[in-house]
C-alpha cells in the first residue's frame, strides 16, 4: 500500500521567541529603573572570577547595547533557524518528494521546534540575566564567566541529547531509506568505504560531513575558524 501524508505541519512554536523579547524588555526596564546603582566609569568587562577589569563612560545607550546585545542576537538565530526548519518541512515539491520523506520531515520538525524555541530562550535569559545581574551587583559575588559558561554547558548537552532521542524516534516511526549503521551518535556519518566528503541523507533534509575523510576536517576547520578567531581576539583583547 502507497504511503500517504500523515503528518500534520505544525506551526512554529513563536511564544518561545516572543519570551525572549519579553525577558530583553525585562532586563532592560530593571537597567533603566537602577541606573544610578551602576558605578561610573562603567563596568563593560569581567574577569573569569568577577571582576570587573574594564570601562567606559556610563551612559544607558551603552548599558542597553551591553544587556539586549546577546538576546538579540539569540533571537534573530532563533528565529531564523526555525523558519529554515519549517521551510524544509512543508509540502513544497510533493510529490516529487516521497510521502515518506515528507512524513519524517514534518514529524522531525514538529519535535525539533520546542527543543530549539526552549534553547533559545533559556540563553537568552541566562545572558540577560548574567550581564545585568553584573552591572548592577546583583549577582552575589558569583562570577558572570561561570555563570554563563556553565549553564551553556548545561544546555548544549541536553539540546544534544534531545536531538539524538528525536532522530532515534523518527527512525523507528518513520525509517530513513538510507541505512544508519554508519552515524555515529546519530548524527556524524563514518564511512570510510564513502568517497564522499559530503552527505546528503533523509532526501536532502540532512547534510553532514563523511568524518572519515580528512577533507571533511579541512572543511569542518573552515567553518569553525571564523568562530575560533572571534573568541580568541575576544580573550586576548578582554
Amino acid at each position: 500500500m502507497t504511503e500517504q501524508v500523515a503528518e500534520e505541519l505544525r506551526p512554529v512554536p513563536w511564544g518561545w521567541y516572543g519570551g525572549i523579547v519579553v525577558v530583553t524588555v525585562l532586563a532592560l526596564v530593571a537597567v533603566w529603573a537602577n541606573f544610578d546603582s551602576i558605578p561610573d566609569p562603567m563596568p563593560v568587562h569581567w574577569g573569569p572570577g568577577g571582576e570587573a577589569d574594564r570601562f567606559t563612560d556610563k551612559s544607558l545607550g551603552t548599558a542597553f547595547l551591553l544587556v539586549g546585545l546577546g538576546p538579540v542576537i539569540l533571537l534573530a538565530a532563533g528565529a531564523g533557524s526555525a523558519a529554515l526548519i519549517q521551510s524544509q518541512a512543508r509540502a513544497d515539491g510533493y510529490p516529487k518528494r516521497t510521502a515518506h520523506e515528507l512524513n519524517r520531515r514534518r514529524m522531525g520538525a514538529n519535535l525539533q521546534q520546542p527543543a530549539l524555541g526552549a534553547l533559545m530562550l533559556v540563553l537568552a535569559v541566562l545572558m540577560a540575566a548574567s550581564t545585568a545581574g553584573s552591572l548592577l551587583g546583583w549577582l552575589g559575588g558569583v562570577p558572570m564567566t561561570v555563570l554563563l559558561i556553565g549553564g551553556i554547558i548545561a544546555l548544549l548537552g541536553w539540546f544534544f541529547v534531545r536531538m539524538k532521542r528525536i532522530g532515534e524516534h523518527l527512525d523507528e516511526v518513520y525509517p530513513p531509506d538510507e541505512p544508519r549503521e554508519r552515524l555515529k551518535w546519530g548524527m556524524f556519518y563514518f564511512n570510510p568505504d564513502d568517497e564522499r566528503t559530503v552527505i546528503d541523507m533523509d532526501g536532502g533534509s540532512m547534510t553532514t560531513f563523511n568524518f572519515a575523510r580528512p577533507a571533511a576536517w579541512g572543511i569542518l576547520a573552515a567553518l569553525l575558524a571564523p568562530v575560533a578567531l572571534v573568541v580568541v581576539l575576544a580573550v586576548m583583547t578582554g
